[in-house]
């Protein structure tokens, strides 16, 4: 049995470019998150020597959700200029040194993530995504887990709930409730964490808390009236943000027709070129290095 570890190239390289090291081309290009991304997945590689890897990215046109919620991440910023450059040559360097890279119109790179991980394991693979979004939570379970980039922290279902409070499988209804300020996702107006911890605890999902909801003036919760009210006035909100938050595990992706696709190669004379422009060349010869 094989392991699948998919890592999230576009936050790494948000955190990269806002976290790490600026860092020039003989250009006169900010290439630090490049370089950034480039030395975080080649550690990994060292680290894990994965018999299956895959990077994936978002392509930064508009996902399907933004048809279903307008104002989904519209409280975003724009990338500064000196990231815009970064995108495109994140993707070419992570492809020159040997690693499958997704991306797909439409979808994000979540959905990427769910996808690539629902299918590894209907062929009987272990999966570790490396990522450190809570909607990602979600596709913990057997077989499955979230490692942190940053903090290399490893969560299994065990895990997420002494994290989150509640089970893998209730993370969508726990976030439907709520909410997200992250990606500006609404949830119900007025329920907090502990609040949807409790909730969840009691009704396990979504359709159990509506179909019961007379039952919330029962529980051992402050201002259980109120958060009935709430719950009856968010309804539709709750929903929305759910099915906002709820991962695709059917996204089309390109190029992934075999197992062999999702397999590091040894990378090709061309990556020079391409990493004499970059002005770095560490991490080629690292990847040259574990698979040479």
């Amino acid at each position: 049995m094989s392991t699948l570890h998919v890592h999230d190239g576009t936050a790494q390289l948000y955190r990269q470019f806002f976290g790490g090291t600026p860092f020039t081309s003989p250009e006169g290009t900010e290439v630090g998150a490049v370089l950034g991304v480039c030395q975080a997945l080649t550690r990994s590689v060292r680290e894990h020597l994965p018999p299956l890897v895959a990077v994936v990215f978002d392509t930064g046109k508009p996902s399907f959700r933004s048809a279903l919620y307008p104002d989904y991440k519209g409280n975003r910023a724009l990338p500064p200029d000196a990231l815009l450059p970064q995108f495109d040559l994140t993707r070419q360097a992570v492809a020159a040194l040997g690693l499958p890279i997704f991306a797909v119109d439409g979808f994000e790179a979540d959905d990427l993530m769910a996808t690539l991980t629902a299918r590894a394991r209907r062929r009987g693979h272990q999966v570790v995504l490396h990522a450190n979004d809570k909607d990602i939570l979600q596709l913990v379970g057997p077989g499955v887990s979230v490692e942190d980039p940053r903090t290399h922290e490893r969560l299994d279902d065990a895990g997420v709930i002494a994290k989150m409070g509640v089970r893998p499988d209730q993370i969508v209804d726990f976030l439907a409730l709520t909410g997200d300020a992250v990606d500006n996702l609404p949830g119900v107006k007025g329920v907090g964490a502990k609040s949807a911890q409790a909730l969840l605890a009691e009704f396990d999902h979504l359709e159990d808390l509506y179909g019961g909801l007379e039952r919330v003036l029962y529980l051992k919760v402050r201002g259980a009236r109120a958060l009935q009210n709430k719950l009856a006035e968010g309804k539709e909100q709750a929903y929305l943000t759910r099915e906002l938050v709820l991962l695709r595990r059917d996204a089309p992706i390109p190029g992934l027709s075999a197992e062999s696709d999702l397999r590091p190669t040894f990378p090709g004379p061309d990556a020079d070129a391409l990493f004499d422009r970059l002005g770095f060349h560490r991490p080629l010869r690292a990847m040259r290095g574990l698979f040479g």
